[in-house]
């Protein structure tokens, strides 16, 4: 297959096609014929879950992985996507997806944070220089002995996806290698066992997200999302299995194109 020329243009229309279900995906090899209202219902239901195990209630349901019935889902709640007003909407996505709030699918802001003294020599120390903007790839990897770091930092784990909150126009998120720290404005986001980290990460990344953070960034020099704005934005959820295989199709185009994979 012949490569074509680079363009950032050409790279960022991939990315919204991805979101909006206009990649070509051949939906008839998917075996799985769950919702994306469904896998809401399942990543709600194992938030809640998680929720009462920290506070030491009964989670034997949740533990044993039975899946709530219709009836048992009406009585904890409506789902969030029914409670999303119309004229909000931004634009149409496949009958099988659902729209939701990214606080639906991830503790937005809530970070673990680590002192100094608590953080090895040689644990890995990221920050915002080290991220390329609008590529997703890491430009260096530095420890906490090469940087001599003094403030608090974030901890993160394998696969969570690391979202620069300041000056979101320059686009900078990517999806840890291994466990290490980071600068207070990156967010390390878990989006758990139903959202693949890549499709999130392409969905961070995409012209729609971009302009969203960029109309309400705060502050003159060093604007920055705040946390409220970043829970209220709107995602196009697909069913899981439709996730893995957009982004199966997301890196074919981008190495057709010569842009690094996300």
């Amino acid at each position: 297959m012949a490569q074509i020329k680079k363009d950032t243009s050409l790279r960022k229309s991939i990315l919204q096609a991805a979101i909006t279900g206009k990649l070509k995906i051949d939906n008839g090899e998917l075996r799985n014929e769950e919702t994306g209202k469904e896998l809401l219902d399942r990543i709600i239901e194992e938030r809640n879950a998680k929720e009462k195990m920290s506070h030491g209630l009964d989670f034997a349901n949740a533990k044993s992985g039975k899946k709530k019935t219709k009836k048992e889902t009406a009585l904890a709640g409506s789902n969030p996507c029914d409670n999303i007003p119309e004229d909000e909407i931004p634009f149409e996505v496949p009958e099988s997806w659902c729209w939701c709030r990214l606080g639906d699918l991830v503790p937005f802001g809530q970070c673990e944070n680590a002192e100094p003294d608590e953080i090895e020599d040689e644990a890995w120390i990221l920050d915002l220089e080290d991220i390329e903007k609008d590529s997703g790839r890491i430009l260096q990897f530095k420890t906490k002995k090469e940087v001599d770091s003094k403030s608090t930092k974030h901890i993160f784990k394998k696969g969570y996806v690391l979202y620069s909150k300041l000056r979101p126009y320059l686009n900078k998120c990517v999806i840890a290698p291994k466990d290490g720290y980071c600068t207070s404005e990156i967010l390390p986001l878990d989006f758990g066992n139903f959202i693949n980290n890549r499709y999130a990460q392409t969905f961070l990344m995409s012209p729609y997200f971009v302009d969203y953070t960029d109309s309400l960034s705060f502050g003159v020099k060093m604007p920055r999302l705040g946390t409220e704005d970043g829970k209220k934005a709107l995602v196009p959820l697909p069913p899981l299995e439709e996730q893995e295989e957009i982004v199966k199709k997301v890196e074919e185009l981008l190495s057709v194109c010569k842009f690094p994979s996300i």
